[in-house]
């Protein structure tokens, strides 16, 4: 994410860039230089991941995301020009997995669907080295055919080739029911997954060990 120190706090301090107005912890979507800045963050990132490293092991996808909170995208005249912030975010992205494909043909670079970047853009398609994550913090909320979830994935899979998914099967804390995704949903949001071709499914589960037989849960 921007200013976890991943990206913002690690980009080096004589590196001038534009930052989002309204925001100073994230870039300016529109920025030439900020594209810049953070393509060049990467490239060190993915030579310190190598240095040492046998090529067989060798990362092949890297993030770039925003933060969380709803909102915290860039507000400048530029940024406001896109027809949506998902345009916004996916031209951010796909400008900087253009310069990383000129030295890194074999990666992906992977952006959040997520809070105001969730829906699909209205225009701009991601790059083929995209590949663009969907999360919705909403516990209870499926990913399955006809409901919204499987609807915002549907339009995804007109503007990326390449899709992850960010499930959630349980609240962050306190008490679980009846906030825990049932294991029937969970099984049937895999398939849709893999009926959609979408790559990687992830699952946030905090503390699963406060359950009784939860590993079978998740087995079955």
């Amino acid at each position: 994410a921007w200013d976890n120190g991943k990206y913002v706090a690690a980009i080096p301090k004589n590196v001038k860039y534009k930052r989002a107005k309204g925001n100073p912890n994230a870039p300016c979507y529109s920025d030439p230089a900020a594209r810049k800045a953070f393509a060049d963050q990467l490239k060190r990132f993915i030579e310190a991941d190598r240095k040492g490293v046998d090529k067989s092991q060798w990362r092949i996808l890297y993030s770039v995301d925003q933060n969380d909170g709803f909102g915290n995208n860039c507000k400048c005249d530029d940024c406001a020009k896109y027809p949506s912030v998902s345009d916004a975010n996916i031209d951010f992205t796909n400008a900087i997995a253009e310069i990383i494909e000129k030295e890194y043909p074999e990666i992906l670079v992977q952006t959040f669907a997520y809070q105001h970047t969730q829906q699909p853009p209205k225009k701009i398609k991601a790059r083929k080295n995209v590949i663009v994550r969907s999360c919705n913090s909403e516990i209870v909320a499926p990913l399955l055919p006809g409901t919204s979830q499987g609807d915002i994935l549907a339009g995804w899979r007109n503007m990326a080739e390449n899709l992850a998914v960010w499930a959630y099967w349980k609240p962050y804390a306190g008490e679980e029911t009846p906030y825990i995704k049932p294991r029937k949903v969970m099984q049937q949001e895999i398939k849709f997954c893999r009926d959609n071709h979408v790559l990687t499914y992830y699952a946030e589960n905090e503390r699963p060990n406060l359950r009784n037989f939860w590993p079978l849960q998740y087995y079955l």
